[in-house]
């Protein structure tokens, strides 16, 4: 029987399981295809206020490693899916909110693939977990008006 050491310098990888951001810019973007593995949530600190906030996150496969993506409208829409789902996502508005941003509206469809059962896929070592905060994108500044005062302590 061969040892652990021998085991770990003949064993093959299967998938990354770092997520990384599944990113939609403008309307023309590719669509996205994948496995929808479900739901986590991050929770993030407001540095100024304190304030705890408990966001979702979309998490998928796309055949190589695992996206995700914590944009409001598509946590939404995959929240009504089972996970093993094989889905296609795209982004078909942006509509200016009411905080001076930008809402991007997506279309999520189900794809004619049986649902995947994650435990045999994996062999029921994926856990999913939401991203660190440094692997985040930080907000954008805030814009300067005339008149606003800037310490630059």
């Amino acid at each position: 029987m061969a040892t652990y050491l021998e085991q770990l310098t003949n064993a093959n990888t299967t998938v990354t399981i770092t997520p990384t951001p599944l990113i939609f810019d403008k309307i023309t973007d590719p669509k996205f295809r994948g496995l929808y593995l479900g739901l986590q949530t991050f929770t993030k600190t407001n540095p100024q206020t304190g304030e705890i906030t408990t966001l979702p996150v979309a998490h998928f496969f796309d055949g190589v490693g695992v996206r995700f993506n914590m944009g409001a409208q598509l946590t939404r829409a995959v929240s009504m899916l089972r996970p093993g789902i094989s889905v296609e996502v795209a982004l078909v508005e942006l509509k200016k909110n009411a905080k001076g941003g930008t809402t991007k509206i997506y279309s999520v469809t189900p794809l004619d693939i049986p649902r995947v059962n994650l435990e045999e896929m994996f062999g029921g070592v994926l856990s999913i977990s939401a991203p660190a905060a440094e692997h985040l994108l930080p907000p954008p500044p805030a814009p300067i008006e005339n008149g606003d005062i800037i310490n630059s302590d």
